[in-house]
């Protein structure tokens, strides 16, 4: 009888090889003296028919789930429990597989690399990894000194401490902006409330969605192109703890580039559209792409919107004009990059993960 185990596992490209049965017999016959799970553990039937049960459960995401609340717990298939359940403890996996850059600062996208199967958190969020292992994530403007990273696989965590570097954010004094915009009339402050509320679903949203864009996997981005010209006047950086009008504020969110009205804009990377808005209080047009793994763009103050909700758009293409709608004292773009919900300096991804090439657009 034809065993098509090897084309299936090919198909669904599992990327787990069990050790060897010398291994698997070891490790068994340390733990248990049974010599019937050590008999059954050393077959080739039994290697085979667990990497390709392994491999359809990494498929369907219910690896975590069976081995919690079948095979760990199960009072019915002791044999099959005992036997799988150590299968899993010698699975290929370190908690030290871990790359990540030496200096981490305040305010960075970071990059790293770890095993493809590891569940990671950071902040309390969920650390989306791509079938090759890679992934990305925010570290904020006021991160603590020491941040904790969290690593899962199977039966194993670890808590890893993460040294992060300060860095001495400036102050900005802006005078001149409109009072209202400023000191919120009760309604007005119903409406940023909402719009806010609005902003944070089309985020969250994006978050949700992991290494997915649409209903298929998306690659990691690697590189950034910049919105507009980088000869462009930064007119306020990121990070700036803000007076407004006399009035102390949050540190801004973005960076802002001063340039006439009309100046075109474009996509810093291929994403969907995740919110087009022709009219908020604090940022006039509006655009947020999503591009994956958590990461978004917005485009604020812009006097035109050439793409809509639900648009794909590719890296460099046209996707709107600067403007000065909203709360501003001027034409300019407020640009924004975050990782689930955390605001990075643009200007910092922009320079350290700038794309080689420019589209012939720009």
């Amino acid at each position: 009888m034809k065993n098509n185990y090897k084309v299936i596992i090919n198909k669904i490209k599992c990327n787990y090889k069990i050790y060897t049965i010398k291994s698997l017999y070891k490790v068994i016959t340390s733990q248990w003296n049974n010599k019937v799970i050590t008999s059954f553990i050393q077959s080739t039937s039994f290697q085979k028919l667990f990497h390709l049960t392994y491999c359809i459960l990494k498929l369907f995401s219910l690896k975590n789930f069976l081995l919690r609340n079948l095979l760990l717990k199960s009072k019915f298939l002791p044999v099959i429990r005992l036997g799988v359940g150590s299968a899993f403890l010698i699975f290929p996996f370190s908690l030290n597989a871990l790359t990540l850059p030496d200096s981490l600062e305040q305010g960075s996208l970071i990059y790293g690399q770890t095993d493809p199967d590891t569940q990671m958190e950071w902040m309390g969020q969920i650390v989306p990894i791509s079938p090759e292992g890679d992934f990305v994530f925010a570290i904020p403007q006021e991160a603590n000194e020491t941040e904790t990273l969290i690593l899962k696989n199977f039966l194993k965590k670890q808590e890893i401490p993460i040294k992060i570097s300060p860095y001495p954010w400036p102050q900005e004094v802006v005078n001149g902006l409109e009072p209202a915009k400023v000191q919120l009339s009760p309604e007005n402050q119903k409406r940023t409330q909402k719009e806010a509320r609005l902003v944070q679903k089309s985020r969250q949203k994006a978050a949700a969605k992991g290494i997915r864009l649409s209903k298929k996997t998306y690659p990691l981005p690697r590189c950034f192109e910049r919105p507009v010209s980088e000869t462009a006047r930064i007119s306020s950086q990121f990070g700036a703890h803000r007076i407004l009008n006399g009035i102390k504020k949050q540190g801004h969110s973005g960076t802002d580039y001063a340039l006439p009205t009309g100046t075109p804009v474009y996509a810093i990377q291929d994403g969907i559209v995740l919110l087009a808005h022709s009219d908020l209080f604090y940022s006039g047009k509006t655009l947020l792409i999503d591009h994956g793994y958590g990461l978004v763009s917005s485009y604020s103050h812009l006097n035109q919107l050439d793409v809509q909700t639900g648009d794909f758009v590719k890296r460099g293409q046209l996707i709107g004009q600067i403007g000065k709608t909203g709360r501003a004292t001027g034409p300019h773009l407020h640009f924004v990059i975050t990782w689930k919900g955390i605001r990075v300096d643009p200007e910092k991804v922009l320079k350290q993960y700038s794309c080689p090439t420019k589209p012939s657009s720009l």
